[in-house]
């Protein structure tokens, strides 16, 4: 197989075959961390997590095994998901760093705002809105 042809055979198994098997990867992964979590009696281990560990799993499975392409399929599709989740875990913290400067903007004005009446009698000239 060529490269594409593995992309796209993990594209295929990612996005359609496993998809419709077992549900979005991020569900699946979180219900795989979740098992993992109680199992090993810890907390932390998140979706990102899994597909890293399973990424892992195959990299094992390709060194002491006959060096299957499936292997290679798999870990592109694993990395696949785990780049997409942190994708998403990116976006939203970035949106809620923005939601933070945003609403650190709004109490700032606000306080001037508050402050505005104190200073008009030293700017008579001033028109407040």
């Amino acid at each position: 197989m060529t490269r594409k042809e593995i992309l796209k055979a993990a594209e295929q198994c990612v996005c359609q075959d496993r998809q419709n098997q077992y549900g979005s990867p991020e569900d699946n992964f979180a219900v795989i961390a979740a098992m993992w979590n109680i199992y090993l009696g810890v907390t932390g281990i998140d979706a990102k997590d899994v597909s890293m560990m399973m990424s892992l799993l195959k990299i094992a499975r390709a060194k002491t095994g006959n060096g299957a392409v499936d292997n290679y399929v798999d870990l592109a599709g694993y990395a696949a998901c785990g780049g997409e989740l942190q994708a998403k875990a990116d976006k939203e913290a970035a949106e809620r760093q923005t939601t933070i400067e945003a609403n650190a903007i709004r109490d700032a004005l606000a306080k001037e705002a508050s402050a505005a009446p104190r200073y008009a009698a030293y700017m008579p000239d001033m028109e407040l809105r």
